[in-house]
C-alpha cells in the first residue's frame, strides 16, 4: 500500500501536476495565446487514479478487509486522493482564468472602435476580433472534452461558459454604438452564442441569449424601446437595460432618458 501511494502517487502523479500548476500560463499584456497543458495532466491523472483504485479494490481490500488495518489503508488512500482533487481543481481554476484572461486582453487590444461606430455603411460581419476569439474558444472547447470526462467536464464547462460571458459582457460596455455597429455587434453575440452551444451547459445559453437579446437594445427604434423593455428583456434589472441602451450614439440626440423615465422592471 505504502509503495503503491509513495512511487505512483506521490512521486509520480502529483510531482506531474505541481509542475502543471507551474505551467499554467498567467495572462499577459501581449495578444499572445496561452498554450494550455493542464487538461491533459487532468486526464493523465484521472487515468492513473482509476487504476490505482482498481489496484486498491482488487489486490489490496481482499487482504486486509477483516483486519484493523482496512480502516488505516481507507484513510491514507482518501487523504492523499483528497489532496490530489484539490490540486487539480486549482489547475482547472487557473487554466479557466488563464482562457478567459487571453480572451479579455486580445479583445481590448484587438477591438476597433470602428468595429461598432464604422463612419459609412458598411456590409454586416463578424469583426476580425471577434471571429479570433471564437476559432480560440471552439479550440479550447474540443481539448476539454477529448481530456475530461464525468463531473469534471460539466464543471469546468459551466465555469468557462460563465466566466467568458462575463469577460464579453463587460468588454460591450466600453463601446458606443451607431445602428451598422449595432448590426455588427449583434453579428458578433450571434457568434459566441453559436460557440457556447458547443459546452452544452443550458445556463450559459441562457446567458448568451440574453445577451444578444440586450445588444437588440442597441439597434431597435427609439419609439420602439420600451416595448422590447417590457416584452422581451422582462425581468432583468432596469439598470442593466439603461446601462445598454446608454451605449446608443443617438442616446442624447434623441432623449431617450426623458423617453424611458417611466420605464419601470
Amino acid at each position: 500500500m505504502d509503495v503503491l501511494l509513495q512511487h505512483l502517487v506521490l512521486d509520480h502523479v502529483d510531482y506531474g501536476i505541481e509542475l502543471g500548476l507551474q505551467a499554467v500560463p498567467i495572462p499577459e499584456s501581449k495578444p499572445q495565446q496561452p498554450q494550455i497543458y493542464f487538461f491533459n495532466i487532468v486526464q493523465q491523472s484521472n487515468a492513473i487514479i482509476h487504476l490505482v483504485e482498481k489496484q486498491f479494490n482488487d489486490i489490496l481490500v481482499p487482504l486486509v478487509v477483516s483486519t484493523p488495518k482496512y480502516a488505516d489503508c481507507l484513510m491514507k488512500k482518501k487523504v492523499l486522493l483528497d489532496q490530489i482533487e484539490l490540486k487539480l481543481d486549482t489547475g482547472l481554476d487557473r487554466t479557466i482564468n488563464a482562457i478567459t484572461g487571453w480572451i479579455k486582453i486580445f479583445l481590448q487590444t484587438e477591438q476597433k472602435k470602428t468595429d461598432f461606430k464604422p463612419e459609412t455603411d458598411v456590409d454586416t460581419l463578424t469583426s476580425p476580433a471577434c471571429s479570433s476569439v471564437v476559432l480560440y474558444m471552439n479550440s479550447t472547447i474540443k481539448q476539454l472534452r477529448d481530456c475530461l470526462d464525468g463531473n469534471n467536464v460539466e464543471f469546468v464547462m459551466t465555469e468557462l461558459g460563465i466566466r467568458f460571458h462575463r469577460v464579453i459582457y463587460d468588454h460591450l460596455l466600453q463601446f458606443q454604438y451607431n445602428s451598422a455597429g449595432a448590426m455588427c455587434v449583434i453579428c458578433d453575440v450571434n457568434e459566441y452564442r453559436k460557440c457556447v452551444k458547443e459546452l452544452r451547459i443550458p445556463l450559459v445559453l441562457s446567458l448568451f441569449d440574453t445577451l444578444h437579446a440586450l445588444c437588440n437594445l442597441l439597434l431597435v427604434k427609439p419609439e420602439n424601446l420600451k416595448q422590447v423593455c417590457t416584452d422581451q428583456l422582462a425581468g432583468l434589472e432596469r439598470s442593466i437595460l439603461l446601462n445598454f441602451i446608454q451605449l446608443r450614439s443617438d442616446y442624447k440626440t434623441q432623449k431617450l432618458a426623458n423617453l424611458l423615465k417611466g420605464l419601470s422592471i
